[in-house]
């Protein structure tokens, strides 16, 4: 039970069911590998804003924060680096399971308007557990709010 970890969405019916049906659907639908166990974390922790999880404030991270900030590139620089440390700190506290963690966070407005804005999450780490194999983890995540134009 120890190396078993839950799948997202986690699936409360598989698992409350009787052990004849939770035999047959278990290891497809309920659990998954290390790896994905941590990314799924790693997916709640960037999707989750601040004091939005009850059980504890301090969990998410700050892109939810400035979602709406439109600017200039040196706001976008001031912005991802602020994204980076806050997903650090956030690793660092809920995520034991990952050591040497490097963050990297990047915005792109190709093609689209300038408030819109596509941020690119990527963590390079090395799973602790497993004589520290190389992790990594990508994510793309749509920021765009909506915009008006004064007349």
């Amino acid at each position: 039970m120890a190396d078993e970890f839950y799948n997202l969405p986690l699936r409360l019916d598989l698992i409350t069911r009787g052990q004849a049906a939770k035999e047959v659907t278990h290891a497809r639908q309920v659990t998954c590998s290390m790896d994905d166990s941590i990314r799924n974390n790693l997916y709640l922790i960037t999707t989750t804003q601040y004091n939005e999880a009850r059980y504890d404030g301090r969990f998410g991270c700050t892109i939810w924060d400035d979602d709406f900030s439109a600017g200039n590139d040196s706001v976008y620089i001031l912005w991802t680096d602020r994204i980076e440390k806050s997903l650090m700190a956030a690793i660092r506290r809920y995520e034991p399971r990952l050591d040497r963690v490097k963050v990297e966070v990047s915005v792109d407005r190709e093609g689209t308007p300038d408030a819109h804005k596509l941020v690119r999450i990527r963590v390079l780490a090395e799973v602790a557990p497993s004589n520290r194999r190389p992790f990594v983890f990508q994510r793309e995540i749509a920021v765009a709010p909506f915009t008006t134009k004064i007349r």
